[in-house]
């Protein structure tokens, strides 16, 4: 069934879990993500579940929404001060919503103070996207290994186990390749197709990135080489 790349419909379930879902064997080189799924043996990152939603900082509210009006709940920051650096960056109001994704667990709400207004407190460990502007809630990630972009020009790639379709302002319609072989492990993962010709390589790095137009941050890099060209951007990690 041919894919697209249309970025709606956030499930925002707070039972989603992280973690990158395919990692290669031990002792092989590469393999095909279509026939051979690589085991969820070893987690990135800390303990936890991947939650999306909404924050809000500031001295009397700390809480965060799950996407769809899911779970709220007070949040106690363990994942250092990173999150509230990006929050004052990216936001422009006090108490304004910013769309995180991060990850963490939830736990009983603090007996006393502002807190204590909410049924329940969300423990969050790591920071793991940060917008702004952006799809946020809506950028579809069910299914998908990677969704990568960037800009000048502007492009969108998601890459799945049954292939890679990428977009760019700059050619017309879509451009499919066949099931991806996948190499390395994180933090360094390569994704490649050879067809059709000139095929192309999806360079990903586990580190801190930020989105060139909206100072949205993502915990990969992209790199994405195909038809002579090179584009460089920021991905998402799929459900």
């Amino acid at each position: 069934m041919a894919c697209t790349l249309a970025l709606a419909g956030c499930s925002g379930d707070p039972g989603e879990s992280g973690g990158l879902s395919k990692q290669q064997p031990h002792g092989a080189n590469h393999s095909d993500v279509s026939r051979a799924p690589i085991p969820v043996e070893q987690e990135i990152g800390p303990p936890g579940r991947r939650l999306r939603g909404h924050l809000v900082w500031g001295h009397e509210s700390r809480s965060f929404t799950g996407c769809d009006d899911g779970p709220e709940g007070w949040v106690i920051n363990e994942s250092g001060d990173e999150i509230v650096e990006i929050y004052e960056e990216l936001t422009s109001a006090p108490y304004q919503p910013m769309f995180v994704e991060v990850q963490g667990e939830w736990t009983a709400a603090p007996a006393q103070g502002f807190g204590a207004e909410f049924d329940k407190a969300l423990r969050i460990t790591q920071l793991i996207r940060a917008e702004n502007e952006g799809f946020g809630c809506r950028l579809e990630l069910h299914g998908a290994l990677f969704i990568a972009s960037g800009n000048e020009p502007s492009w969108q790639l998601r890459i799945g186990e049954g292939g890679i379709f990428m977009r760019s302002m700059d050619a017309p319609g879509e451009i499919e390749f066949p099931a991806p072989r996948m190499r390395g492990q994180p933090p360094h993962v390569v994704f490649e197709a050879n067809r059709p010709e000139p095929g192309i390589i999806v360079s990903l790095e586990q580190r801190r990135c930020i989105d060139s137009m909206s100072g949205a941050r993502y915990a990969w890099a992209a790199t994405v080489d195909t038809g002579g060209r090179q584009f460089t951007g920021c991905a998402a990690e799929g459900f």
